[in-house]
């Protein structure tokens, strides 16, 4: 079936899940949604672990205390302070400096004292000096980055995957949006936010940030599955019903890059929603009926081998919270009889998923 593109919003509330006023569950949020779609066990750890939805599948990296800044009015801001504290910091040794030539003049014997002094404070606010430093030139280079790039971006008459650079489309004219808080659907029952809006005119763009394996090469062969389809189109469609303006398109950026690629969302994704929401809102409801309700993994547990709910790590390491509360971690032991848990397992407990990571390490089979 052919989707009319023009009439869209109505074709989808007519026939997603109207909500009734007097007996509404609560909102689903899109990355729940393309959790369920997933896997119902990522569903259900997704929701209980109350985490607001960001528009990105990761958390923050450690540049920076956060992923790279990518609005320069931020840059620059961040830029502005750590300038100033570097400053202050100039102030501070070389008034300990001058202070050390001035007992020299008067008082030699001391100057070493001072100078062991100075060094031992270095030393004590080294935890402090180096990563102000190192975030200045990065934060330079960043701001270089951005103020060098080209204007180029997709030809939007292409209805093609297209490669972007996120630079050069800031450059074309494009604004990035970080919006504060969800966007919301009342009339079908769907929050959430992107990583991003690309604000031109009457363009908005909704921007996915997703992680993949640099090592295989699957940046260029990446190629949206079901769940990204369905996130997509429903960032597009929270975007025009919400910030009001034309949502043809959607990015995803790739890790903690500026590499992406620009998506015509068409028929695929737009099916993929409309499909999407009312399977996870079913699968939803069961687990909202059912106390002790326990779903199968997916695909006969295929799709475990890269979850990051079932990657195992140390005991010790991050806590399992899930609504609120912390959950007794479900501990196995590999070869060197190093004690690892997941939050897949510690939810269910079934069974050790058969993440790629667990079994390098001998925890299943």
């Amino acid at each position: 079936m052919t989707l009319d593109r023009k009439h869209m919003k109505p074709h989808i509330l007519e026939s997603l899940t109207v909500l009734s006023k007097d007996n509404s569950p609560p909102e689903l949020g899109v990355h729940v949604m393309s959790e369920f779609l997933f896997c119902p066990r990522a569903g259900i750890i997704a929701y209980e672990t109350r985490q607001g939805d960001t528009g990105a599948d990761f958390e923050a990296a450690p540049a920076l205390g956060g992923i790279p800044m990518f609005e320069i009015d931020q840059i620059e801001r961040d830029l502005e302070v750590r300038s100033r504290e570097l400053k202050q910091l100039s102030i501070a040794v070389g008034g300990f400096v001058g202070g050390a030539g001035l007992v020299y003049v008067y008082q030699p014997a001391l100057t070493i004292w001072l100078l062991v002094s100075l060094i031992f404070m270095l030393l004590a606010t080294y935890s402090w000096w180096r990563p102000a430093i190192t975030s200045w030139f990065q934060l330079r280079a960043r701001l270089a980055q951005s103020r060098l790039a080209k204007p180029n971006e997709p030809n939007w008459e292409h209805k093609l995957q297209q490669e972007i650079e996120w630079w050069e489309l800031i450059a074309a004219g494009f604004q990035s949006i970080k919006l504060n808080r969800p966007m919301h659907s009342h009339e079908i029952g769907l929050t959430g936010k992107p990583w991003r809006i690309l604000h031109r005119g009457e363009l908005r763009i909704p921007v996915l940030r997703i992680h993949v394996d640099e090592t295989d090469g699957s940046m260029g062969q990446f190629r949206p599955r079901l769940r990204q389809q369905a996130r997509l189109a429903a960032y597009a469609f929270l975007t025009e019903t919400c910030e009001r303006g034309n949502a043809d398109w959607a990015i995803v950026m790739f890790n903690y890059g500026d590499r992406g690629l620009a998506f015509p969302l068409d028929d695929a994704e737009w099916e993929a929603f409309q499909t999407g929401l009312p399977r996870a809102r079913s699968e939803f409801q069961r687990y909202e009926n059912a106390a002790q309700y326990r779903p199968r993994p997916t695909d006969q547990g295929r799709v475990c081998r890269g979850c990051p709910f079932g990657k195992p790590r140390r005991v010790g390491l991050r806590p399992t919270i899930l609504n609120g509360v912390e959950v007794l971690p479900r501990i196995t032991t590999d070869n060197l009889n190093r004690e690892f848990h997941c939050t897949c397992h510690d939810r269910f407990g079934d069974e050790v998923p058969p993440h790629k990571l667990a079994r390098q390490l001998g925890l299943t089979d």
